[in-house]
């Protein structure tokens, strides 16, 4: 049996997290949790997440300060960032950091789908090796 998939999703809205967490958890994942930027830190640094699930706006730190504290640790796990902020540059700024997905809140449906194509491309290189 295939081990599931490891999501670290940072988010300080109680309600919004646990909504991510079940719809993830139905599509198979294994979710981790954490309500804020600086518990989100300490849970990737002690962790082997598959990808990270990130607010931008909490209160302790903003999410594009965890996210370059994130790329310090690792240029490689995919990272996907709910918003609800259309600030001009913040896209642009999020992906120089190398985000693989940019997913305006509310938008549930986008995000499983962007969860979803990062695996099913990871899947397809594999098959490209062989």
């Amino acid at each position: 049996m295939a081990s599931k998939r490891l999501i670290l999703t940072i988010e300080d809205n109680s309600d919004t997290l646990i909504v991510y967490q079940s719809l993830l958890e139905l599509d198979g994942y294994q979710v981790y949790t954490a309500q804020s930027g600086e518990e989100g830190l300490r849970m990737f640094n002690l962790g082997k997440f598959d990808a990270v699930i990130l607010d931008l706006s909490m209160p302790d730190m903003s999410g594009v300060d965890v996210l370059k504290e994130i790329r310090q640790v690792s240029r490689d796990i995919p990272v996907i960032v709910m918003t609800g902020s259309v600030r001009p540059g913040l896209r642009e700024q999020c992906e120089q950091l190398g985000v693989q997905g940019y997913v305006l809140k509310p938008a549930i449906e986008d995000l499983i789908e962007s969860i979803a194509s990062l695996f099913s491309r990871e899947g397809r290189r594999l098959c490209e090796q062989l």
